[in-house]
């Protein structure tokens, strides 16, 4: 199965790399290409995500509905379904900060919520 010219429909398992089934925009990229996108290894995004091409999510999990703006740095979280993470938020890079907005596991893992990001603003 092969993506198509700026959205693709599916789910993509990095670290199985192969697709599996969401949406992405190409945005100022061609996602006709997995290689484009900038998920990361070990990150799975479930059917009806839609992941801006600019992002980047590193060991990560992604719940359906789930929508992330271009810019954004996710590593090591798990977003709960629904969630609209805003644009230009880094996560998995500052421990201490990351505790006071989310919840974060003893093993460094943030859990996200849509309450927590309303929080954010």
């Amino acid at each position: 199965m092969s993506l198509s010219k700026g959205i693709a429909k599916g789910v993509f398992d990095l670290k199985a790399d192969r697709f599996l089934g969401t949406q992405y925009s190409a945005a100022e990229r061609d996602a006709s290409d997995p290689r484009h996108m900038s998920l990361a290894a070990d990150t799975s995004v479930f059917t009806g995500v839609r992941v801006h091409s600019s992002a980047h999510l590193e060991e990560a999990v992604v719940l359906p509905g789930v929508e992330i703006a271009p810019s954004t740095r996710l590593s090591n979280v798990i977003v709960n379904r629904g969630v609209r993470i805003p644009q230009g938020l880094v996560v998995g890079k500052d421990p201490d900060l990351e505790a006071k907005h989310f919840r974060r596991t003893e093993s460094g893992i943030c859990l996200i919520n849509q309450p927590m990001i309303d929080w954010l603003d």
